[in-house]
């Protein structure tokens, strides 16, 4: 996806086995995330938004994008003490020994899938 700046933006989302829709992250190229960036876009409802230098995933980004997944878990009752499975591919910003514990933390299994086939799921 393009921003209005011509500039690449990145946008990762969650879908459920039930079809319904999680933690919508966009990621903008930039140092500081400014909410007036997003004010006037009519984005979609609990969209996360933030920025890297490069609009790419990175750890930091990730661990809140992580965080939001399992805030909208909360905010749908689907929190009920069973642990939730998150598939990922094998970026590098999705294999740190922070994001592990994370995921520990709040009872998410990570699965990561080989390389090169994520386009294959």
């Amino acid at each position: 996806m393009r921003s209005t700046s011509r500039e690449n933006c990145t946008i990762i989302t969650i879908i459920n086995d039930a079809g319904a829709v999680l933690a919508r992250t966009i990621i903008f190229k930039g140092q500081r995330f400014n909410g007036d960036w997003v004010a006037d876009l009519n984005g979609p409802p609990g969209a996360f938004y933030d920025c890297t230098e490069s609009s790419f995933m990175c750890g930091e980004v990730f661990i809140k994008y992580t965080k939001n997944f399992h805030k909208q878990l909360g905010d749908r009752n689907l929190l009920d003490g069973k642990p939730h499975v998150l598939v990922l591919d094998g970026h590098t910003s999705h294999v740190s020994l922070d994001v592990i514990k994370l995921a520990i933390s709040l009872n998410v299994h990570l699965v990561q899938l080989p390389s090169h086939m994520s386009h294959i799921t």
